[in-house]
């Protein structure tokens, strides 16, 4: 049998979180005038995969962890928590502007797309993705 429609995951699939991650954390820490270091990234993945494993568990929702993510970042950093709402939201912003293809994700899509129908599968953040989706080209490669 013969498929003609593929759903295909958005995030670490298509698209590399890890690096549109690491470029929005390094503007906002610099912007912020926290200055950057590796290691803080390496907290943010650690928190942020702790964080979404307890959403999945439905041990707190979507607007909780958008909450509390930055403020207990910063503070296991030495920096203010009180800055976490505007390092949210500033990393959120610049997320949506930096997305990156996987190595082949491009090309694996293009061999989809000619074969069938493509339909992109995300929970991330609708605004934030489709402003990805749209800043990438994805658009060429899906039908929906």
């Amino acid at each position: 049998m013969k498929y003609d429609t593929f759903l295909v995951d958005a995030d670490d699939t298509l698209l590399d979180f890890r690096a549109s991650s690491l470029i929005a954390l390094e503007r906002v820490f610099t912007a912020l005038g926290f200055g950057w270091k590796a290691s803080y990234g390496d907290a943010f993945f650690t928190l942020n995969e702790k964080l979404w494993s307890s959403l999945e568990r439905r041990e707190l929702t979507r607007k909780k962890l958008h909450e509390i993510r930055f403020p207990m970042l910063l503070e296991s950093l030495g920096f203010p928590s009180e800055k976490g709402a505007e390092c949210s939201q500033a990393y959120l912003e610049e997320l949506a502007r930096c997305p990156r293809y996987i190595e082949g994700a491009e090309e694996f899509l293009r061999t989809l797309s000619d074969n069938g129908r493509v339909y992109l599968v995300t929970n991330g953040t609708e605004w934030i993705q489709r402003l990805r989706f749209e800043l990438i080209g994805i658009e060429k490669y899906i039908d929906g």
